[in-house]
């Protein structure tokens, strides 16, 4: 339930920062619920370098429920604005073990080639497995999402991507399923569908629904039906700080200092 979902959460959140056509460089904050219990925060930092985009993304559990699940999750990200190119790296560490992973994306002539080194540190055996992987046709995750977000969306428009990243490979059909307007803004629903061979975590998954609106361009916010309630993304607001760790640290504070009042 909460676990499939934060798992999830650093392609979500990247799904939801990303106007048409360009970024918006700075620090973005969300929150994520479950049945309005608030089980993790992120943020991720966007900065523009010539034709690329440089992103930097920081997301963890807060500390309540640690006890039961903790995870922290860094990841580093290059991306051309053209998407036919990207690299990567991440890091995510659970009760579990630690996962990392290094990734390049490159368009060829015959199409896109992904190369995936990832490594996984079981932490009660201390056993590591490492594997690499060139897979021909697929994207990575985070190439995948921001492509998605500059499409032109209208209602009935849908789009397929082959996508893996590094432990599964899937096929998410993204579908808008309806077009309103909603506080002087066009909003669009899209839903997507996900299929893999990895039946486990899809049956994690019922359903998701995502809220995009579109000027400016932002998902105003994410739902995700798990196995038991519902679980909700939520874009809170842009970050002043330069620090993702101390703007991570602080946002509970400014949180609290709002609800007193």
């Amino acid at each position: 339930m909460i676990l499939t979902t934060i798992r999830l959460l650093p392609a979500a959140l990247l799904f939801a920062i990303f106007c048409e056509p360009i970024l918006h460089e700075g620090n973005y904050f969300y929150s994520v619920t479950w049945e309005k219990v608030k089980v993790a925060d992120a943020v991720i930092s966007i900065k523009k370098s010539g034709s690329a985009y440089l992103l930097e993304i920081k997301a963890k559990t807060l500390s309540w429920l640690k006890p039961f699940y903790s995870l922290d999750y860094n990841a580093y990200i290059t991306v051309n604005q053209d998407f036919k190119e990207s690299a990567g790296r991440f890091f995510k560490k659970d009760k579990n073990e630690i996962e990392k992973v290094n990734f390049t994306l490159n368009t060829e002539k015959k199409g896109k080639v992904l190369k995936i080194s990832r490594e996984v540190n079981k932490i009660n055996s201390n056993k590591v497995k490492v594997t690499n992987k060139e897979i021909h046709g697929a994207w990575d995750p985070f190439s995948a999402a921001l492509a998605a977000i500059v499409l032109d969306w209208q209602k009935g428009k849908q789009q397929v991507y082959l996508v893996n990243n590094g432990k599964t490979e899937y096929s998410i059909t993204l579908k808008c399923t309806e077009e309103k307007f909603d506080e002087n803004s066009k909003v669009f629903t899209i839903q997507p569908l996900i299929q893999s061979s990895n039946k486990s975590q899809i049956k994690k998954l019922k359903r998701s629904e995502i809220v995009l609106q579109d000027s400016p361009r932002l998902v105003k916010q994410i739902k995700n039906r798990v196995f038991i309630g519902n679980v909700y993304m939520k874009f809170e607001k842009k970050l002043p700080a330069d620090n993702l760790e101390l703007a991570l640290n602080l946002q509970p504070k400014i949180k609290s200092i709002k609800t007193k009042n």
